[in-house]
């Protein structure tokens, strides 16, 4: 055989050689692309289970009944979805607060806390300031009233 024969014959061993690691770290990726969207498929059923408002509630309320429950899953979980679970539950904390804050403000003005009484329906609806403005008329039920100062 010529030298350029063997060369060529030494080139075509080493083509086959070439596709043959291709070949073997195709099916390597492959087989993790296949891994990371079974895990990403599972992480998505996680945060399903966990972060579906009722999961949430469940977590974050005082039932006693739940709390073999909530340890058994909370000890599942990872600490980035703890984190995540965290921040959620925070989150709904602070809407009921500012909700429950919101409900004492004044409904005319929605700045001053509710300090009047409107007599004879009893509603406790409006700040002092407010109360000489809307000229003796419950603004919920549109009655005629009279005011008084509550001391709370």
């Amino acid at each position: 055989m010529t030298s350029y024969a063997q060369y060529l014959e030494k080139q075509n061993a080493d083509l086959l050689t070439l596709r043959e690691v291709v070949q073997i770290e195709k099916e390597e990726l492959e087989r993790k692309v296949s891994i990371r969207n079974s895990i990403i498929k599972r992480l998505k059923a996680v945060e399903k289970k966990f972060f579906s408002p009722k999961a949430i509630q469940s977590l974050t309320s005082d039932d006693p009944q739940q709390e073999d429950w909530k340890k058994r899953s909370l000890e599942k979980l990872t600490l980035e979805q703890l984190e995540n679970l965290l921040n959620t539950a925070k989150k709904e904390k602070k809407k009921k607060l500012e909700s429950e804050e919101e409900k004492k403000l004044c409904v005319v003005c929605l700045t001053a806390k509710r300090q009047v009484v409107c007599i004879p329906c009893y509603h406790i609806c409006l700040c002092e300031g407010c109360s000489k403005k809307v000229k003796n008329m419950c603004p919920l039920d549109r009655q005629s009233v009279t005011f008084s100062k509550v001391y709370v």
